[in-house]
């Protein structure tokens, strides 16, 4: 703001200033207070004009889009250089606080500070501060800051225990990121479900976003739109920049750039998710189809004293991780969708098994291991009992008991039960995933086909003709295949049925048609979205999903932290 005033001095009372004014500007010592003097002399009787304001108001769908981020169990911090009043202002604006919470206060001076302090500390700043966190922490929480304290609070992922949020300023934020306070103020603010830094320096913002990274090791995110926020943006384990009248500066420094606030919410709760559930799948599955094949030649030197003979024609060994079994691990890395777009942020409490670690874990990827080794098992035995003691010949008399008949048999239970083994991993099923798995596994068939038709393939020449036009490959193919996937397929559908996961609630809620109310292009956060009717908002799953019912985890694996510029247009 800025207010617009006048004054009429006689031609003295001008020059007699005017004389004070140059003494002042050209004094040698205390020249800044002594030009204070002056002006604040003549500063004085003013008649008011008038005034002017810039409107600085929060950009449509900020209030929605933290909503949304709040259900889905992520911590949310606000780190702003206003002063406390309008930061708190902001604050329940963009619904980061709620009228029902507690504000928990903690800077150095004021009047409402004084009456409650004990005289021995109230001219002491971090006497007053350490006061301060010691009381909060013992008076609501039962906390006394110890290292003890803090890692259990490392493992502890339920929500802050009761309605509390911290509004600290700058000079106590400044005391408080000191050695000997930091741990107090960073457990006292885990406990809180919101927190309100005001008047911080871009250095203080960095502090802040590397006290948590690093002392709860939790994934942070930070989000600015000018360059007062470059620090914290780089701090942070991913940063957004957004792209506004503040300059490009962040979105210069940052991993993603967004044009408005409430495009985070897409960013995380759609394209996060789906991408951290694609890599979870994605990576496990190539390490599995690499055991089923490697131990395929392992069972196979049992028998051969481990001589170093290779049970598979030597083009086998080059085209399995190339061309056999590549395209549909690489699709369901790139296309892979359990639930649409719309559907997560109308669930945005599905994004909570990331922030719990619940897709990728060690259990799973040991589990994976399990069946390419229990496939491996499967792939190798199946045929070699086929040829354990038999005369097994083709329909002409041939013999087809060469290590590459075998190997070729091998090789093709091992791929596509590898193939359909994955395609039972991915959510989405449409034409092009499977396509790509049928094309992978006609491309094994087709090369087998084409190789061992030209001499020049030695002992492979003649395989396909030979083993495709046996019953007994046939036969022990579609055993070996069945049995290879059948554990998995049973143990899927029973863990569905038994066990459900909440993604598999919301796919079944789909399929019922509770989310038919909304268009595919549906966005909370836009300000131009669709309206929806009052009765299918309460009778679809939404009405019934609330943080209540799901609560959510706290800070312990997920951290969000943005600036109040960010949100906001501030021209």
């Amino acid at each position: 703001t800025l207010c617009i005033s006048q004054r009429q001095l006689s031609w003295s009372e001008y020059l007699d200033w005017q004389q004070r004014h140059k003494a002042a500007s050209s004094s040698l010592q205390d020249r800044e207070d002594k030009m204070e003097e002056v002006a604040s002399s003549i500063e004085r009787n003013l008649t008011l004009l008038g005034g002017t304001a810039i409107e600085d108001r929060l950009q449509d769908g900020v209030p929605e889009c933290i909503q949304l981020l709040a259900k889905a169990g992520i911590k949310l911090w606000v780190l702003t250089g206003d002063k406390v009043e309008t930061a708190i202002n902001i604050g329940f604006s963009c619904n980061l606080l709620e009228n029902t919470m507690q504000l928990l206060v903690i800077k150095t001076t004021g009047e409402d500070l004084d009456a409650n302090l004990p005289d021995h500390i109230a001219n002491d700043k971090k006497a007053v501060v350490q006061y301060l966190l010691e009381k909060y922490m013992e008076d609501y929480f039962n906390l006394f800051g110890t290292l003890e304290e803090l890692e259990k609070a490392k493992k502890n992922h339920e929500p802050p225990s009761g309605n509390f949020g911290v509004v600290i300023d700058g000079d106590a934020l400044k005391i408080a990121l000191g050695d000997s306070l930091k741990l107090k103020f960073l457990l006292l603010c885990k406990q809180c479900k919101a927190v309100l830094c005001c008047r911080v320096s871009p250095a203080q913002k960095a502090s802040v976003v590397k006290l948590v990274k690093e002392t709860l090791d939790v994934m942070t995110l930070a989000i600015g739109d000018g360059s007062n926020d470059v620090a914290m943006i780089q701090a942070a384990d991913v940063g957004v920049g957004i792209a506004g009248e503040e300059g490009t500066q962040a979105v210069m420094s940052s991993d993603y750039a967004v044009g408005q606030f409430r495009y985070l919410g897409r960013l995380v709760l759609v394209h996060g998710r789906w991408s951290y559930k694609r890599l979870a799948e994605m990576i496990p599955s190539f390490f599995y189809k690499n055991v089923i094949f490697t131990l395929a030649l392992f069972w196979y030197g049992i028998y051969d004293n481990f001589d170093g003979t290779y049970l598979f024609e030597y083009t086998y060994l080059m085209f399995y991780n190339l061309a056999f079994t590549s395209l549909p691990v690489i699709f369901l890395g790139i296309f892979d969708q359990d639930v649409d777009d719309h559907i997560s942020l109308l669930v945005p409490q599905l994004y909570r098994t990331g922030i719990l670690r619940e897709e990728w874990t060690f259990i799973k990827f040991y589990w994976y291991m399990l069946d390419g080794f229990y496939q491996s098992i499967i792939c190798f035995y199946y045929p070699w009992f086929l040829y354990y003691k038999t005369g097994y010949v083709s329909n002409n008399g041939l013999s087809l008991d060469h290590r590459f008949y075998i190997g070729a048999l091998v090789a093709t239970i091992s791929t596509v039960s590898c193939n359909c083994y994955i395609l039972l991993r991915q959510y989405r099923w449409d034409w092009l995933t499977c396509f790509i798995n049928f094309l992978s596994n006609m491309v094994l068939f087709g090369w087998t086909g084409i190789w061992s038709s030209f001499a020049s393939s030695s002992e492979f020449f003649k395989v396909a003709a030979r083993l495709y036009g046996s019953p007994s490959f046939w036969a022990c193919f579609f055993v070996g295949w069945v049995m290879c996937l059948l554990p998995r397929f049973a143990y899927d559908f029973a863990s569905s049925i038994l066990f459900p996961r909440d993604v598999q609630i919301i796919r079944e809620c789909v399929k019922n048609g509770d989310f038919s109310h909304y268009p595919k292009n549906y966005d909370p956060t836009d300000p131009n979205r669709p309206i929806v009717s009052k009765y299918a908002q309460e009778h679809t799953i939404e009405s019934h999903i609330s943080p209540q019912d799901f609560p959510a985890p706290g800070p312990t694996y997920s951290c969000l932290l943005y600036t109040s510029p960010s949100p906001r247009d501030t021209r």
